[in-house]
């Protein structure tokens, strides 16, 4: 009986380590590249330029992810379906990432509205800007 138990105990730790292996393999840098840009070139979804740039789905897998939400994913796919990994990781990418970070943006500057007014004490039409002081006031 004790030789069935150590035996026993043997192969359950061998498995473990093995498991615990195949885990570090699987949440390594490359890997999760990979991982990703498959989900984001499925067959759902077809391949755009926002969802083909390698560096963009870099930064997703690297920075907004990290390696504890490509964990948690990689758990969803194993545990649910590889269908529901890739509809949240699609969503993710492009409804909170790409927003969030790649947003396109204007700058103004704060006299842009200041320099096209027009001066009602003068008598010609030209612009003339007024002190910041005197519009607030």
């Amino acid at each position: 009986m004790f030789t069935f138990l150590y035996f026993w105990y043997a192969i359950v730790i061998l498995l473990n380590i093995s498991d615990f292996f195949l885990w570090l393999y699987t949440i390594s840098r490359q890997n999760r590249h990979a991982f990703i840009r498959k989900r984001l070139h499925s067959k759902k979804y077809p391949l755009t330029n926002e969802t083909n740039d390698l560096e963009k789905i870099r930064l997703f897998a690297d920075d907004y992810l990290e390696a504890d939400g490509f964990f948690m994913l990689t758990l969803i796919k194993e545990n649910s379906s590889d269908f529901v990994a890739t509809e949240i990781i699609h969503r993710l990418y492009t409804d909170k990432f790409l927003k969030k970070y790649f947003r396109k943006t204007t700058t103004t500057t704060i006299y842009d509205a200041i320099d096209t007014k027009h001066d009602d004490d003068s008598d010609s039409n030209t612009k003339r800007r007024r002190h910041f002081c005197s519009n607030i006031c």
